[in-house]
C-alpha cells in the first residue's frame, strides 16, 4: 500500500519548504521510494515504514547531511522529510537519470558496453570509494542493487546511501548482500568495515570484467543444493579463488564457467594480477586487500591502452607491461586473431596512452599532482582538415606546447592548434614531456 498519493506533500525540515509527490517509484525492505519535485527541481524521496524509521537512524541521516556527499555520483541525503499525522520520516536525495542502467542487466548482456566504457566504470567506482573512504565512511553493501551506470559514457551513479556508517561504528542490520560479502562476514567474525568493503568492491570489479564471481568454479558446481550451510563454506570457510596460482581445486569448469575462462586470459597481466593478489591475499587477509587508489590506477592504465583492431575494429589491450620506449610485443586480436597494425603511443612519464582517433588527454595525464583528473580535456585527436588520413594532436589545454622534432628545430604550438605525429616526437606540455612512439 503506498504510503502517499500523487499531490501530497512533505515538509523538508533543512529547505523549510514543502516538498510535492509525483508518483511511487520502488518499494524495498526498509521503505518506499517517490519521484518528488521541489520548486520545479526532480527529485527522489526514501520514506521508511515505521519500523525503520529509528531515532538511530534519523541521526545516521542527519549526520551524512551534514558531512555532505564524497563527490557527485552519490545520490546522498539531502534533507529529512517529515509529515503531519505520520510518525515516520525520510529523506530527500537527487534523482537517479533515466540513462542509468543496472549492473543486472550488464551480467545478462541486455546491455553490452564497452571496454573503454567498462574501464571507465572501474576507475569512477574505485575513486568514488575512494573518497568514501577518506572520510571515515564504510558503504557496508557494495553490490549490483546499489551501482548503476550510463552503458555510453561508463559514468556511474551510487544510491541507498543512508545504510552508510562510520567506520568501526556501524549500527544498522544490513551486513551486505550474499556473494558480495567479505568472508570474515560470511563466518560471522565481523561486522561491515572499510576492510569489507574493499572486498566486495573487488567482487563487483570481478563480476564486471569476467561476468563471473570469482569463487564460483568447480566447488560450486560439485553442490547438490546451495542453501546456507553450503553458501558459508563456498563464501566463507573455504573459499578458494578459481584462478588461484598454487591451488586448482576450484577451476572454473569447461563448458559451464566460460566467460571466466574467455575474459580472463583476454586482459593484460598486470589486471590478472591485481585481481589474484585480490582474491588470494585479500581473501584471508583483510589487511592485504587492494586499496582503492591501485584498482584506479591499473584501470586508468588499462583504458589508456586500448586500441581498435584495423581488421575488425575489436578493441584490444596492449602487450605492453611497463612503460620502457621499446618495441611492441606482437599479439593477435582476440576476436578476428589477425595481427593488428601497432598504434601509436605517446609515452608520458608514468602513462603510455595508444593515440586512437578518439584518444583524449585529461590534466591527470599530463601533471603528476593532478592524480585521476578528468576535469577537463587538454588534448584531442583531430584529423588534418586536407588529409583525413593523416591525425595530429590539438591543444586545447589553453597554454602553448613546444615541439622537438627527431631533427630540426623546436617548434611552439598554441591552444587551438595541432601538431602532427611521428614517431620520435618529442612534446613539451608545460612542466612535462611526451615522446611519439
Amino acid at each position: 500500500m503506498n504510503t502517499f498519493r500523487p499531490g501530497q506533500t512533505v515538509w523538508l525540515e533543512i529547505a523549510g519548504e514543502r516538498c510535492e509527490i509525483k508518483q511511487l517509484i520502488g518499494s524495498g525492505g526498509q521503505g518506499q521510494v517517490y519521484h518528488t519535485s521541489i520548486n520545479g527541481q526532480d527529485c527522489a524521496l526514501k520514506w521508511y515504514f515505521p519500523h525503520n524509521a529509528t531515532d538511530a537512524q534519523r541521526a545516521a541521516i542527519e549526520r551524512l547531511i551534514h558531512k555532505g556527499p564524497p563527490n557527485d555520483h552519490f545520490l546522498w541525503p539531502l534533507d529529512i522529510a517529515v509529515c503531519q499525522g505520520h510518525a515516520s520520516f525520510g529523506y530527500l536525495m537527487p534523482l537517479r537519470e533515466p540513462r542509468y542502467r543496472g549492473m543486472a542487466e550488464l551480467m545478462s548482456r541486455v546491455v553490452d558496453p564497452t571496454f573503454r566504457t567498462l574501464t571507465t566504470m572501474a576507475v569512477e567506482l574505485a575513486d568514488s570509494f575512494l573518497r568514501l573512504h577518506s572520510l571515515g565512511f564504510c558503504y557496508s553493501d557494495i553490490s549490483f542493487g546499489n551501482i548503476f551506470f550510463d552503458p555510453v559514457t561508463g559514468e556511474i551513479s551510487i544510491c541507498d546511501n543512508d545504510n552508510v556508517a562510520v567506520d568501526g561504528e556501524g549500527s544498522s542490520d544490513v551486513l551486505g548482500t550474499p556473494r558480495f560479502m567479505a568472508p570474515e562476514i560470511v563466518r560471522e567474525e565481523a561486522r561491515p568495515n572499510i576492510g569489507t568493503d574493499l572486498y566486495s568492491l573487488a567482487v563487483i570489479l570481478f563480476y564486471m570484467f569476467m561476468v563471473h564471481h570469482p569463487l564460483e568454479g568447480r566447488r560450486e558446481r560439485e553442490i547438490p543444493c546451495l542453501d546456507l550451510p553450503a553458501m558459508k563454506k563456498l563464501y566463507g570457510t573455504d573459499a578458494l579463488f578459481i584462478f588461484d596460482p598454487k591451488h586448482g581445486a576450484n577451476r572454473p569448469v569447461a563448458g559451464v564457467h566460460n566467460n571466466a575462462t574467455l575474459f580472463w586470459n583476454l586482459y593484460p597481466g598486470y589486471v590478472r594480477d591485481i585481481f589474484t593478489r585480490a582474491f588470494t591475499e585479500g581473501l584471508h587477509d583483510p589487511g592485504a586487500r587492494v586499496r582503492e587508489s591501485e584498482w584506479r590506477t591499473a584501470f586508468t592504465r588499462m583504458r589508456d591502452q586500448i586500441f581498435y583492431c584495423h581488421n575488425c575494429g575489436a578493441e584490444n589491450f596492449l602487450a605492453d607491461e611497463g612503460n620502457l620506449p621499446g618495441p611492441l610485443v606482437e599479439q593477435k586480436c582476440w576476436f578476428c586473431r589477425e595481427i593488428p597494425v601497432p598504434p601509436m603511443r605517446l609515452l608520458l612519464g608514468r602513462h603510455s596512452v595508444v593515440l586512437n582517433q578518439d584518444t583524449l588527454l585529461y590534466p591527470h595525464h599530463l601533471d603528476a599532482n593532478r592524480r585521476n583528473d578528468y576535469s577537463e580535456i587538454v588534448a584531442e585527436m583531430m584529423p588534418h582538415p586536407t588529409r583525413p588520413d593523416v591525425w595530429g594532436l590539438k591543444n586545447v589545454s589553453g597554454q602553448a606546447w613546444t615541439t622537438v622534432p627527431p631533427a630540426g628545430a623546436s617548434v611552439e604550438v598554441p591552444s587551438g592548434r595541432s601538431v602532427s605525429l611521428v614517431p620520435g616526437l618529442r612534446i613539451r606540455f608545460g612542466t612535462s614531456e611526451g615522446m611519439v612512439l
